[in-house]
This record gives structure tokens, C-alpha cells and sequence, in this order.
């Protein structure tokens, strides 16, 4: 009867084992999942590519079918010489006359009568047993062999099999490769050393620390700063997120868990993601019981630390603080509170060498400006691209040996050539590797909200120098030279205002900021922080400044700023949007820390947004955006012109300044602008199309910019009320 195994990885774990018991044990049951994972894995099975965690499971389960089976076996050999017949024992011949009788108490009659003559039912037949032994041992049998109804193999083999633990015990840590350590780092390590490997630096009086809840986005190094700090210390490391994975086995393997951990004390238990598993408290989770006698029991077990003092400490990973059930970040649980900011560029630099090790690299890659392309990048897509480059310089170096892809690597194959003795390690990395791996690839930042940072530059944008100067001044000094400021103690990130007529710019020096800046970029649409549900608008503005904290510098850009952030006291603000004012004044004071965080917004009616926005330490620098001059037209005119044609001659630039002071294009914006470059671009494009394919395609000429000026007229048709609302807001009436 085959093995009551649970899938068919397990049915095949069973064969192989089988085979090596004969082959490679000398016929004995191997006593360890070790010693049969070590067995597997140097088989020449097909079993011994699989993962080591699943592997492992099923080992465990076969391992205890094996020794059921050896000790059923064992057993039936008993039985069997104890049935055994000596044939030189005495015949007994007691009771002969009751074993004559009882003898054929099981066999049939060879005719049963239809019915009786009296017309009653006759008796029901009885079944014959049939056995491999046939007749000949039912006539042997015994009362109580006839009595028994179920053989013992099927109550062996139909037992369920016992589970294995669900947390993962490592007595010895592989160090993982981190690069771009900052101050949390030094200073977990250090308070982790005085509490674990030398806990006399501790005064028995004080409270001890439990646990660590280390917060950061996904990818940024939290599980590899505990493995770190396990190898670095050389202690054990056990992992029980799989303990939270089946609420019903929770109380067992937490206790098993922490049992494993006191034992090899000094160790560290830890847990990813805590927050799915202990989320905050919200009356509408259907799991709201589940999850409160999982915050118990784990409190509890936390409790047996603190009661026995024992060199053990419980460090847990989340997305987000706020995520997390208050309940554990209070009472002296998880006392101590780490965010993991995103890398900036020096420690993104740090993590690139790391990473790269001691690979073979080109004399001419540049880390400083490899690590500037990989701006809000954290370890897990630094990590991603190097492999990524790595297999992009292997492609490069099949090609240089294998030009014919006609043929594989083993045709006509030369042991004795040197040429093909490339190994991955020895491939030079290049910067067209990078490039190519960073084409396609999508940080994890980006697909949680953030903006890669715009590629505008202050060449793409015309004019408006004054109001170019106070953004440095205010938004990317502080960034580039921190120190600078902090020594004349300007010490708070700023906020900016830009609002004018549409189509003025706003936006796009909004994006040459943050590209001079280098700095995280998220963009706000307004309306998309509002909710119709109590409490949403305001938490999605708590989260949108907690992303911003986690990757600082950062630069928030509101769009249609006005649209979240209307008046309150002109009865155009809703219940809503008055919720979501005061949340934005509370992040915009800093109460929960603002450092680093930079907040710029666009509108165009100032006199729209509340008052308390525009206050010193909130949005107080409101740049006013008017339609450009004369000169400004011209700037702006040569910065579409340069962007969008290459190579562009003398003879163009100087056609523009032309067409740019004209008194038509009094009045435009720069918007307007470019609108009147793409309808000459369109008549060009018409000339050359009913000139034929053979006609050169040539520049845009006088006659197409005399076409468009006919046709482009200024979007903006009441210029002064916005100049009246500057003066009125700079009198402050």
C-alpha cells in the first residue's frame, strides 16, 4: 500500500530515498533530515535542484512514513513467529471436540432452502471470507480472528502525519552584502551588542529592550540589516513569520518558538511584514479577533523574556509605522523605532561597489554618476541591476566567441582553447551593461507612488530668471549644501508657491527644480488625495508625507494646489476638504518631522487657497509667473526651438528672435509659444508633402512662421486680473 504522502514532490522524495537507503546507507533508514537533504543533494537526481525549504518539509514527512513502515514491519515479524507452528510440539488433544465444532462455524452450506414449510423468512446467508490462504485457513480459524474487522496496517497508515515547526532556526548567518551604512546602523548594532553578547554594559535597574520595529519601503535592506546584525554578533537567528501564517497552530509555534530561542540564547527572533499579520485596529477587518489573539499571545511570549531576563530580543519589519497595531508600539514592547530612509546618492554609490565586489569592471564606469542615474533606487534594484548588467556583459561576450547563433557553445567544441575559458566573474561590466539594464527596469519606489525625477533642465526652460534664483535659493541650496544653511540656521525644508496665468510655465520649472535637485520627485494631482469616506483624505495626506520622510531629500509637487487647500472661511470648503486643510497644516508645521521635505505647489488663483497655508513655514515664498516680456519670448521661442532640433543653425536662431518680438506674439504665453512652433512645423511638413518625396526635407522657413503667426492667437485674454490679484496680495488687502 503506498505511503499516505500529501503531493506528488512528496511521493517522489519517497522513491529517491528509498534508492539511496539501498545504494548509499547500506540499507539503513537515514536517522536526520540532514543527513538525507546531504544524500539528495549529491544524487544525480533531478530532486536535488529543488529549493532547500521545500525540500526539506517534504523530507520530514517521508523520513516519518520510513520509520512507521520500519517499525509495522517489525512488528509483523513478531506476530508472524509467534502464529508460527513448532512442528515438533505435542499435539494438544484437549479439547478436541469444541476445535471440531468451532472449526466450520464460517463455511457456508452448500444449498439453503428457499423457505420453510411454514412459511417463514429463512436465516440470511453468511459471508464467506475469502483469503490469500483459501479454504484451507478459514478452517483454521479462530473465534478471534473472525472478530477482528480492521487489519492494523490501515489504521497505521490512514494516522495523520504530524507537522513540522513553523519558524526556521540558524545557528550560523551568512553576512549579506550591504553597502551605504548610516547612523541607525551603528546605533542598532551597538545597542544590540550591549543587550546580547556583553550584557554587563546593562544596569540590571533599567528596562530591558524587547523588541525593535524597523520601518522602511520595500527593497530598502530591512531583513538584511537583522541578518547582519545575527553574523555580526555571531548569534542564532530564528525566524517566525510562518508562525502567524496558521492562526489555529499560533499558540504552539509561538511557544515553540520562543522555547528554540531561549535555549540558544543569546539569539534574535524576528518578523516580516508585522503588519499584515498585526494590523492596526479597525472595526470593519473581519479578522479583528483573529488578529487580537495573535497580538496576545505574542505579548505574552514577549512577557517570558522580560519575567526571565533572558538575552533575547524580537525585531519586526513593516512597510509603515502607522500600519502596525498601536498596542505593540506602546508598553514597553517594541520600544525602539527605526526608519529606513531611501539611499541617497553617496550611499547609493556605497551599495553599487558592494554589490560589485570584486567583479571584474571597465576602467572607464563611473560609480558617482552610475549611482546619480539610479536616483530612487534602494538595495533590492541596485542588486537587480548589477544582475541584470551581468547578464547583459555574458550575452556580449557569447556574442564576441559565438558570433554564429546557428550553433551552441558545444559545437566544435576545443577543450584545449583558451578562447572560451570566460568565466561570469571575469566579464568586465561596462557602462553600455548598465545602461541596457536600466533601460527597461522599474524601481519598487516607483510602482509605490513615486515620480522618476523629471528629465527637464533649466536649458528647456525660458526666462523667468528671478523667480529661477529664489527656487535655488530656497529649495535647491538647502538640498546640494545643507551645512551652508544649517551654519546661517536655516535649518527647515521651504515651500514654494508658483501661480500666474495657464500655460506660463509653472509645472515645468517645478520639474527643472528636482532635476537640479536630484531629489525624490512625487507628483500630486489634488483631487486624487480626496475621499468621500470619513478620514481617508486625511490619512492618504499622512502617508503621502510618510513616503516623502522615508526618501529624503524629496520634493512634494501639488498640482492645482488650490483644489485641495481651498478657504475655509469663504463656505467654498467642504467637510472634506476642510478635514484635509488641517491635515496639510499639521504635516506642513512638521509635527511629525519634516526634515528633508520639500513642498512645492501651482495654482492659478492664490486668493482660492486658505490663508494659513501662506504663513511663514508653510508655503511663504509666492513666485508670481506673468507673461513673459519681449526678451522673455525670445528665450523662451530659442528653448523649444534647441529641444526639439538637433543641429539647429544660426540662420534658425536668429529667424526666431525675429518672429518672438513680433507684436503679434504680444501677449503669448509660453504655452502659446509652443503651440505657434508646432503649426509652422505642420505647414513645413505640408510643403514638403506636396513637393513630392524627392523634394529635401528642410527647414522650417519664414513663409511657415508667417502661417502660423495668422493663426495662433494668446490663450490668456485677461492678463490684468491676474496683475491686479499680485498687487492685491502683495499690499495684502
Amino acid at each position: 500500500m503506498p505511503p499516505p504522502l500529501r503531493n506528488r514532490l512528496d511521493l517522489d522524495v519517497y522513491q529517491v530515498i528509498k534508492r539511496l537507503e539501498q545504494n548509499s546507507n547500506d540499507g539503513k533508514l537515514f536517522k536526520t533530515v540532514g543527513a538525507a537533504y546531504t544524500a539528495v543533494k549529491t544524487s544525480n537526481s533531478s530532486l536535488s535542484r529543488q529549493k532547500k525549504r521545500p525540500l526539506e518539509d517534504a523530507l520530514f514527512r517521508v523520513l516519518d512514513v520510513r520509520k512507521q513502515e520500519e517499525a509495522a514491519d517489525e512488528s509483523d515479524d513478531s506476530e508472524a513467529a509467534i502464529d508460527v507452528d513448532d512442528p515438533n510440539e505435542k499435539s494438544d488433544e484437549r479439547f478436541l471436540l469444541n476445535r471440531q465444532m468451532t472449526r466450520h462455524w464460517n463455511v457456508e452450506p452448500a444449498t439453503m432452502p428457499a423457505a420453510t414449510t411454514n412459511g417463514e423468512q429463512p436465516a440470511k446467508k453468511k459471508r464467506r471470507v475469502d483469503t490469500p490462504q483459501g479454504d484451507e485457513r478459514n478452517a483454521v480459524s479462530t473465534p478471534k480472528e473472525l472478530t477482528e474487522s480492521k487489519p492494523a496496517d490501515h489504521s497505521k497508515l490512514q494516522k495523520k502525519q504530524p507537522r513540522g515547526p513553523l519558524f526556521d532556526v540558524e545557528s550560523h548567518v551568512d553576512r549579506p552584502i550591504l553597502g551605504g551604512l548610516g547612523k541607525a546602523y551603528n546605533s542598532l548594532l551597538f545597542d544590540l551588542e550591549n543587550l546580547l553578547v556583553v550584557p554587563q554594559c546593562y544596569d540590571p535597574s533599567d528596562e530591558r529592550l524587547l523588541g525593535i520595529l524597523l520601518t522602511g519601503p520595500s527593497g530598502v535592506g530591512k531583513s538584511s540589516y537583522i541578518r547582519s546584525f545575527a553574523a555580526h554578533m555571531g548569534i542564532t537567528l530564528i525566524n517566525m513569520t510562518r508562525c502567524f501564517d496558521e492562526p489555529e497552530r499560533i499558540d504552539k509555534s509561538l511557544t515553540e518558538a520562543f522555547d528554540a530561542a531561549l535555549a540558544s540564547a543569546p539569539s534574535i527572533l524576528y518578523v516580516e511584514h508585522i503588519e499584515h499579520f498585526l494590523p492596526k485596529t479597525s472595526d470593519a477587518s473581519q479578522n479583528e479577533q483573529q488578529h487580537l489573539r495573535a497580538l496576545s499571545l505574542l505579548k505574552r511570549q514577549m512577557g517570558r523574556v522580560k519575567a526571565q531576563k533572558a538575552h533575547v530580543v524580537c525585531i519586526a519589519t513593516a512597510a509603515r509605522e502607522a500600519d502596525v497595531n498601536m498596542t505593540l508600539l506602546t508598553g514597553g514592547w517594541f520600544d525602539v523605532r527605526v526608519q529606513l530612509s531611501v539611499p541617497n546618492i553617496k550611499q547609493r554609490e556605497d551599495i553599487l561597489r558592494a554589490v560589485i565586489d570584486q567583479r571584474a569592471v571597465d576602467d572607464q564606469l563611473d560609480f558617482a554618476s552610475l549611482a546619480k542615474k539610479m536616483d530612487g533606487f534602494v538595495g533590492g534594484d541596485i542588486a537587480q541591476v548589477v544582475r541584470h548588467a551581468v547578464r547583459n556583459a555574458a550575452g556580449r561576450s557569447r556574442s564576441t566567441y559565438y558570433p554564429n547563433p546557428d550553433k551552441t557553445i558545444y559545437d566544435d567544441q576545443d577543450d584545449n582553447d583558451d578562447s572560451i575559458a570566460v568565466t561570469r566573474d571575469s566579464l568586465p561590466l561596462t557602462l553600455a551593461d548598465f545602461a541596457a539594464a536600466l533601460d527597461d527596469y522599474v524601481p519598487m519606489l516607483r510602482k509605490e507612488g513615486f515620480t522618476a525625477v523629471p528629465d527637464v533642465t533649466w536649458d528647456q526652460v525660458g526666462g523667468l530668471a528671478s523667480v529661477r534664483a529664489q527656487l535655488q535659493l530656497s529649495i535647491v541650496g538647502p538640498i546640494a549644501n545643507p551645512a551652508l544653511y544649517a551654519h546661517y540656521g536655516l535649518t527647515r525644508a521651504g515651500g514654494c508657491l508658483l501661480w500666474g496665468p495657464p500655460g506660463c510655465g509653472k509645472t515645468l520649472v517645478a520639474q527643472a527644480v528636482a532635476n537640479e535637485a536630484q531629489a525624490s520627485f512625487i507628483l500630486i494631482n489634488g483631487p486624487e488625495l480626496l475621499n468621500k469616506y470619513v478620514g481617508e483624505s486625511e490619512r492618504a495626506v499622512r502617508e503621502l508625507f510618510s513616503r516623502a520622510r522615508s526618501s529624503t531629500p524629496c520634493i512634494l509637487f501639488f498640482d492645482e494646489f488650490d483644489s485641495i487647500a481651498p478657504r475655509r472661511d469663504g463656505g467654498g470648503a467642504s467637510e472634506a476638504g476642510t478635514r484635509v486643510v488641517n491635515a496639510l497644516l499639521t504635516e506642513l508645521d512638521g509635527a511629525r518631522g519634516r526634515d528633508g521635505v520639500y513642498v512645492i505647489g501651482t495654482t492659478n488663483r492664490p486668493d482660492m487657497i486658505d490663508d494659513a497655508m501662506l504663513r511663514p513655514g508653510r508655503l511663504s515664498k509666492q513666485l508670481f509667473l506673468d507673461l513673459p516680456t519681449a526678451a522673455e519670448r525670445v528665450d523662451i521661442l530659442l528653448a523649444i526651438y534647441r529641444t526639439r532640433h538637433v543641429g539647429a543653425t544660426d540662420a534658425e536662431f536668429a529667424r526666431l528672435d525675429r518672429i518672438a518680438r513680433d507684436e503679434r506674439c504680444e501677449g503669448f504665453s509660453g504655452a502659446d509659444l509652443s503651440g505657434l512652433h508646432e503649426h509652422a512645423a505642420e505647414f513645413a511638413i505640408t510643403r514638403y508633402l506636396q513637393a513630392g518625396d524627392s523634394a529635401p526635407m528642410g527647414e522650417i522657413s519664414d513663409h511657415d512662421w508667417e502661417a502660423a503667426l495668422r493663426i495662433t492667437r494668446p490663450s490668456v485674454t485677461k492678463p490684468e486680473v491676474y496683475r491686479k490679484l499680485r498687487a492685491k496680495l502683495a499690499g495684502g488687502v
